[in-house]
């Protein structure tokens, strides 16, 4: 089950699935999509810098967005 901020919880895969798709599907910058689908596969904010040739310190600042 995944906590969302209204505290409800999501027990569907298809729900997480769709409320993922909506949230990426939000952000304008190509860049931004890449940084949140690469944290989702679980890498490190320095493996994401590395593959996309930022430095972690951007990762990090893009995150935060």
């Amino acid at each position: 089950q995944i906590n969302v901020l209204d505290d409800e919880l999501i027990d569907d895969e298809a729900a997480f699935v769709d409320l993922t798709k909506r949230f990426l599907s939000s952000l304008d910058d190509d860049t931004d999509r890449d940084i949140v689908m690469f944290k989702l596969k679980g890498k490190t904010q320095s493996e994401i810098a590395e593959k996309l040739g930022f430095t972690q310190g951007a990762i990090a600042n893009g995150l935060r967005r």
